[in-house]
């Protein structure tokens, strides 16, 4: 029962750091700060995420190998993210367009006779 009044806390702690971290959030949003908005709205979803695993999916009275598990997804969407990070900033950068007969002159078709052979009489 002595408990109870700590985990209580703990929730309410954590439900005001939640809000001010979407607080902070809102404030990014609106600055102008380039790639570090990027940054820190990255940074602050890292910092929501562990608090949602450590207080309310209760990480931190879990076992070993139900910590081993999370951290084995962790790991799987880290590596998700790298194949992403090295996909996604590739380029198709398509060659203009040319007419078959520029590429090859027999792709073009049959070729037209430039002349007919001189019929004998």
């Amino acid at each position: 029962m002595r408990d109870r009044p700590s985990r209580t806390a703990a929730y309410a702690v954590a439900w005001l750091a939640l809000l001010g971290l979407l607080a902070a959030t809102a404030a990014i949003g609106r600055l102008h700060l380039g790639t570090g908005n990027l940054v820190a709205s990255l940074s602050i979803a890292v910092l929501k995420a562990a608090i949602v695993l450590w207080i309310f999916m209760g990480m931190r009275h879990a076992t070993a190998l139900v910590r081993l598990a999370a951290a084995a997804g962790l790991f799987v969407l880290a590596l998700s993210g790298l194949a992403l990070a090295d996909f996604l900033p590739r380029h198709d950068e398509r060659a203009a367009w040319q007419a078959p007969h520029q590429l090859a002159p027999g792709l073009a078709g049959p070729a037209e006779p430039a002349s007919k052979p001189p019929s004998p009489r």
